[in-house]
């Protein structure tokens, strides 16, 4: 951030959330950087030591990154193209990430792309989840992964730790209502995967792997935030301070700050429902800078700074 800051520890925790341009011992601000970025630790070999007896592919950063900021998805996707083609050990370091990298699918054009260029790596580790025994192709990877991104474009299902277990079918913008004010309900955290560590995760899940959705992330915690019941205000400041890509959200914050609520002056950790299971939203908020019990406004607040610094370094061009 430029300037002095009033509160530093908010501060770092603000740059802490939301990555400027720079992801570990990387730094860029444009897909060219990216992409040089890349190269880079491509040319410092296939596989990193991460700790003392475990490793990962050279370009599993890109992976976590990208996890943190849809909107540089296509960036990196230009960038995985720009190495496979250029970079010494490049098709075999681009065939490590789409086998590995969990935003793969997100990035099946660019595999197609160069594949149909007759570029195809092989793996430089066996891949058991994509048949094995040895080496794989890039090639051998796409049908696999063109399965896996079709079941995250899809009709899916969403899961709750509840018992007994429930599953709600999110094929349509009703149904997703249904499933969220379900989700509010039960108050709880997801267990069997992250979801940005919230209740209301699932949201950002789908749409990070179906772009048209991201608009209607905004709607769902609009309503929720506008309803009457306080379990969807804490769920909704729960998702604001803990799920990625914030800048979806900016319009909706920035009304929020506008115009807050009466329920904005409620403190986390002490004005929950009664009766609500306390598994739910109970915001770690020691880790945002804010104090152990801040009051709604102040994540909200928070937030927006996170979808101001995110749109402060968006990529300029997200063509795919």
């Amino acid at each position: 951030m430029d300037g002095a800051c009033v509160d530093a520890a908010r501060c770092a925790a603000v740059e802490k959330a939301t990555p400027p341009m720079r992801w570990q011992q990387y730094s860029f601000d444009s897909t060219e950087t990216l992409t040089q970025a890349a190269a880079a630790s491509v040319r410092e070999g296939l596989q990193r030591r991460v700790r003392r007896d475990d490793s990962e592919p050279a370009l599993a950063w890109l992976d976590a990154f990208g996890q943190t900021r849809s909107d540089w998805l296509p960036p990196i996707g230009r960038a995985l193209s720009s190495v496979a083609v250029e970079a010494a050990n490049g098709p075999t370091a681009v065939a490590d990430f789409f086998a590995t990298a969990r935003i793969a699918p997100a990035l099946l054009g660019y595999l197609d792309a160069l594949l149909a260029a007759d570029v195809d790596g092989t793996c430089s580790v066996k891949i058991n989840h994509y048949g094995g025994q040895g080496p794989t192709l890039m090639s051998r990877i796409r049908g696999p992964l063109a399965e896996i991104a079709a079941g995250l474009t899809t009709p899916g299902w969403i899961f709750f730790d509840r018992a007994p277990k429930r599953a709600f079918d999110v094929s349509t913008l009703e149904k997703r209502r249904m499933a969220v004010r379900d989700t509010i309900e039960v108050g709880r955290r997801r267990t069997e995967s992250g979801f940005d560590g919230c209740a209301l995760g699932w949201l950002r899940y789908l749409a990070f792997y179906a772009p048209a959705l991201r608009p209607e992330v905004a709607t769902h915690l609009r309503e929720a935030c506008e309803a009457d019941d306080p379990r969807g205000w804490f769920c909704a400041v729960e998702y604001f301070a803990f799920a990625q890509d914030a800048h979806w959200l900016d319009d909706l914050l920035a009304d929020l700050i506008a115009q807050p609520p009466e329920w904005t002056a409620l403190r986390v950790g002490e004005d929950e429902p009664e009766g609500w299971p306390r598994g739910g939203p109970q915001l770690a908020m020691a880790g945002l800078g804010l104090g152990a019990t801040p009051t709604l406004g102040a994540v909200i607040a928070l937030a927006k700074q996170r979808a101001e610094l995110e749109l402060a370094t968006a990529p300029g061009d997200t063509t795919q």
